[in-house]
């Protein structure tokens, strides 16, 4: 088995995806600018 970096294996999670009708949209925060309310877990 091809030992592979974390880059190839971060390329072909994301183009499994991809290449089963999913859509590629850049990253963002799941947390909202400039919002004072606390994160409760």
């Amino acid at each position: 088995m091809k030992r592979l970096s974390t880059n190839e294996i971060r390329q072909l999670f994301l183009e499994f995806f991809h290449e089963h009708g999913h859509e590629m949209v850049a990253s963002s925060s799941l947390v909202p600018d400039n919002d004072p309310t606390l994160l409760l877990i």
